[in-house]
């Protein structure tokens, strides 16, 4: 990754001791800042899966992508 993307290993090892040093003093000890975001984005994933499942979104999108679709086969043959 370092060498192909032009990415150094020391700016990677300084983010790392960034994260690490602004995680511990805002979130605690052993705390991450990018550990904190990826728990956060995690719990977002959750809250929008349970909201999905209950409003269906989901099934509703894919529905309208089936009838779209037969809609286009349908033009297709007209044509």
């Amino acid at each position: 990754m370092t060498g192909k993307q032009g990415i150094s290993t020391r700016f990677l090892n300084y983010m790392q001791q960034f994260d690490k040093a602004a995680g511990s003093r805002a979130l605690g000890p052993d705390k991450t800042l990018s550990g904190k975001v990826q728990e956060t984005l995690s719990q977002a994933t959750s809250q929008a899966r349970s909201v999905d499942e209950q409003k269906g979104y989901t099934k509703v999108a894919h529905e309208v992508c089936i009838v779209l679709h037969h809609m286009q086969l349908h033009l297709t043959n007209i044509i």
